[in-house]
């Protein structure tokens, strides 16, 4: 009998594997080998699968900046009044809105693979269109469809890091995709600008609508081998439902939510159709100037997104977006008396 209490007492004990953390496997999670420890998330990030989709993505953002710089110059150059202006630079938003819902939806049908893919053939396609037309309201029409393409990358790719990536690495992958879109459209900008100083523009889309074709084929091998699967939780992983506040209303958060987000989206489509004039007509600057200036106001968006999170995180959300909301009307103030490059420049800082 003490023989048999031993035996028992020694195959009860714990052990080397059994004070091991256990590792989740869950094949709706691309990388489960991220739970064993919490070392270079940013790493293990930047080599999944995930973060060759947002390297993928950036070559079609680098397309959107030189279609941002080079819109408004053309419709300088055809002496548009500011009331055709204005249109046709809202065409840009006008088709994120009316097509961003349409790509979630069909991604929640038939996968991330096709829409990507598809999207970035048609980007190419609306660009082509773009460069090729030769009167304002063509340029518009051109305009509209060529966003709505180009907005699939953004609930798309979204979508995919948010339902592949761990619970530890989903934020970290959002602000990743975010800042990319930001950058990578400033650069394209600036780039744009440049070219624009030394060749027509209409030659310079046709060379930037290549970019979302090798945007397709580099998305075609990040998809090589992916399976889609459905959900993003696994069991046990599932977070309790929030409770409720006493008399807050589910509808009222939204609406209140949306207004300000819609706010803040008129600010910067504003920001971006009109900065462009601003520098060539009022201050007398250079295309390539211009572009700089794009660059600049993009740069600091895109840098600024971290400290704005660790403000967040510190003061409280409704903090933060008050103060930012106050420095982004300086901004524009700042823009509306600019009299110079390094006046530009300041009220981007505050903008941004």
């Amino acid at each position: 009998m003490e023989r048999l209490a031993r035996e028992a007492a020694r195959s009860s004990a714990p052990t080397s594997s059994t004070l091991r953390t256990p590792r989740i496997s869950d094949p709706r999670c691309e990388s489960d080998r991220a739970v064993a420890t919490d070392h270079i998330v940013e790493g293990r990030l930047l080599r999944s699968r995930s973060g060759a989709l947002v390297a993928a993505l950036s070559a079609s953002t680098l397309a959107t900046g030189v279609t941002q710089i080079s819109v408004p110059l053309e419709l300088r150059q055809l002496h548009a009044s500011p009331t055709e202006t204005g249109i046709a630079l809202s065409m840009f938003g006008l088709g994120m809105f009316l097509f961003e819902w349409v790509w979630g939806a069909l991604a929640d049908r038939v996968g991330y693979r096709l829409p990507l893919v598809l999207s970035q053939v048609l980007y190419a396609g609306g660009i082509v269109l773009l460069a090729s037309s030769r009167s304002v309201p063509l340029i518009a029409v051109a305009y509209l469809l060529a966003s709505g393409m180009m907005v699939a990358a953004g609930p798309l790719g979204r979508s995919f890091l948010g339902t592949t990536l761990p619970p530890r690495l989903r934020a970290t992958g959002l602000a990743f995709i975010a800042s990319q879109w930001i950058v990578a459209g400033a650069i394209g900008s600036g780039v744009g600008g440049q070219l624009i100083e030394h060749f027509p523009i209409r030659n310079v889309l046709y060379g930037a609508s290549v970019l979302p074709l090798i945007a397709a084929l580099l998305l075609l091998l990040v998809f090589m081998g992916y399976k889609e699967t459905r959900g993003i939780w696994s069991r046990g992983e599932e977070p309790a439902p929030a409770r409720a506040q006493p008399g807050e209303s589910f509808m009222r958060v939204m609406v209140l939510t949306a207004a300000i987000v819609l706010l803040f989206e008129i600010g910067s489509g504003g920001e971006l159709a009109l900065l462009p004039l601003l520098a060539t007509n009022q201050l007398n600057m250079s295309a390539a100037t211009a572009g700089t200036v794009m660059f600049i106001v993009g740069l600091l968006a895109g840098l600024l997104l971290v400290p704005g999170g660790m403000a967040s995180d510190r003061w409280g959300k409704r903090r933060t977006m008050a103060i930012g909301g106050v420095l982004s009307a300086a901004g524009f103030v700042a823009y509306a008396v600019a009299g110079s490059f390094c006046a530009v420049i300041f009220g981007a800082a505050l903008r941004a």
